[in-house]
């Protein structure tokens, strides 16, 4: 059984004041009665918690004319009183504009020339700065609240940021100029003061800018509604394609596993794997090949240093040859299948062993001569072109034989054709994860702008709105 959570005088008071309220009930008159179960009702509302209204439910086509609705007379208010507010401005520019006059048509009469030279100075700088600041602060042409409520915010910050940069000025002519710009800064404070008082006007008024956002918005939503219904075409058009794919797909492997189970295809079976097997034997003398001239590769390489600086000299071609066998043995011996030419070049790295001239550790100078010593006497010829060229034979005569297969050839057709359908539809599910990802991204920015025009119209009728599209 639950404990009660409530501390024993609460739940005692709350008992009281029920049976307060009973008594009430049963013996008062009617208006008491009334009054009674005013007091139980605010009671049970206590206890049980309030009741909360329902939310206003509209559709997305519906928000526009419902908040525009609601904000008709504010509007209207609204324009009424930025519209004084504007005359005023307009009214106050123009005698700023006389009181520069005034200041400018004022004579000076200061004893002190000097003085009377720097308030002079001030005083037009003064003119000239106020008389900019002053068509700056002209209110649009343009009808609108949206354009005079930007002006407004522009112009307050406007107004204050020139005057504190005029500043030194204005106190520099007030020396002599007193009543001037006296009266200059008492239409400043009242141009200030109307500027201010607009804004707060809007302030107070803002729910009627509203109405423009959720124009914004419901257009929006709309062209996110036409995207995501795109995306969702493309992707079950995509999830179509990738279907009639794999049925194709399924087709040919049908295909190719009753070619490779017919009888003609038993001897492409035992020529691949004659292939194979040179194929692997070339590959092991190119391994064999390949450790031979690693142990030379160090002293060749040096050898290639002192050539580039010029401190060996290798005869003909055999510098370039040098530099091709490092890079890939295989295509230089190509052009030299007797090794003549490495065999000059070996001879010549012995000789700058001896000479210094490369240079390697005194525990690897014996063995890398060994190294060198054993390639010379390699037969180049027999194991490697023409061992090499006898297995290139060998492999091109096994090709041939299975170009001469038909069912080699239709195997290859359909491994060609089947290769190609599933880049096919590799690319058709890369896309489709694509238009899926864009998918979620409008759906999600879509709640978004259901969210603030629930969130904007609820604050404009001041009552919970629910905003529904009828995808919902």
């Amino acid at each position: 059984m639950e404990i009660c959570r409530f501390p024993t005088c609460k739940v005692a008071h709350i008992f009281r004041r029920i049976k307060a309220a009973e008594c009430i009930v049963l013996n008062f008159s009617p208006g008491i009665i009334s009054l009674g179960m005013s007091f139980l009702s605010k009671l049970l509302s206590m206890l049980f918690g309030k009741k909360e209204p329902k939310p206003l439910r509209l559709e997305v086509s519906e928000i526009e004319e419902f908040c525009a609705r609601n904000v008709r007379g504010r509007g209207e208010e609204l324009e009424r009183a930025a519209a004084s507010r504007v005359a005023e401005i307009k009214h106050t520019l123009s005698q700023l504009r006389g009181a520069l006059k005034e200041l400018e048509k004022a004579e000076a009469d200061d004893p002190n020339k000097r003085r009377g030279m720097i308030v002079e100075t001030s005083r037009q700088n003064a003119i000239r700065q106020l008389g900019v600041l002053l068509g700056r602060l002209q209110p649009p042409q343009e009808s609108g609240l949206a354009k005079l409520n930007e002006y407004c915010s522009s112009s307050i910050g406007l107004l204050s940021k020139e005057i504190g940069v005029s500043g030194k000025n204005i106190a520099y002519a007030s020396v002599t100029f007193k009543s001037e710009i006296k009266q200059l800064g008492g239409l400043l404070r009242e141009l200030n003061g109307s500027l201010e008082s607009l804004r707060d006007s809007f302030a107070e008024n803002s729910a009627v800018f509203s109405v423009g956002r959720v124009s914004g918005m419901v257009k929006e939503f709309g062209g996110c509604q036409k995207e995501i219904e795109s995306l969702k075409n493309g992707i079950e058009s995509a999830k179509a394609e990738q279907e009639k794919i794999g049925a194709k797909i399924s087709g040919l492997n049908g295909k190719l596993l009753a070619l490779r189970g017919g009888p003609g295809f038993r001897e492409i079976e035992s020529l691949n794997e004659q292939k194979g097997a040179l194929m692997r034997k070339k590959q092991e003398a190119k391994t064999d090949v390949v450790n031979l001239i690693g142990n030379v590769e160090k002293p060749l390489r040096r050898m290639q240093k002192a050539i580039g600086a010029k401190k060996l000299f290798l005869q003909g071609d055999s510098a370039d040859f040098l530099g091709e066998f490092l890079r890939n043995p295989f295509v230089a011996l190509k052009r030299d299948p007797k090794a003549e030419i490495l065999r000059g070049i070996l001879q010549e790295a012995l000789k700058a062993i001896d000479s210094g001239v490369i240079e390697l550790k005194e525990k690897e100078t014996e063995k890398k001569r060994g190294a060198i010593q054993e390639l010379l006497g390699f037969n180049f010829f027999e194991q490697v072109f023409w061992r090499f060229n006898k297995i290139d034979a060998e492999i091109g005569a096994i090709e041939k034989k299975l170009r001469e297969q038909g069912a080699a050839g239709e195997e290859s057709s359909l491994l060609r054709e089947i290769g190609e359908l599933q880049r096919e539809a590799s690319q058709k599910k890369t896309l489709s994860a694509e238009m899926n990802s864009s998918l979620e991204k409008e759906a999600q920015r879509q709640r978004g702008l259901l969210g603030e025009m629930q969130e904007t119209a609820s604050g404009i009728s001041g009552r919970k709105v629910s905003v529904l599209s009828k995808e919902n």
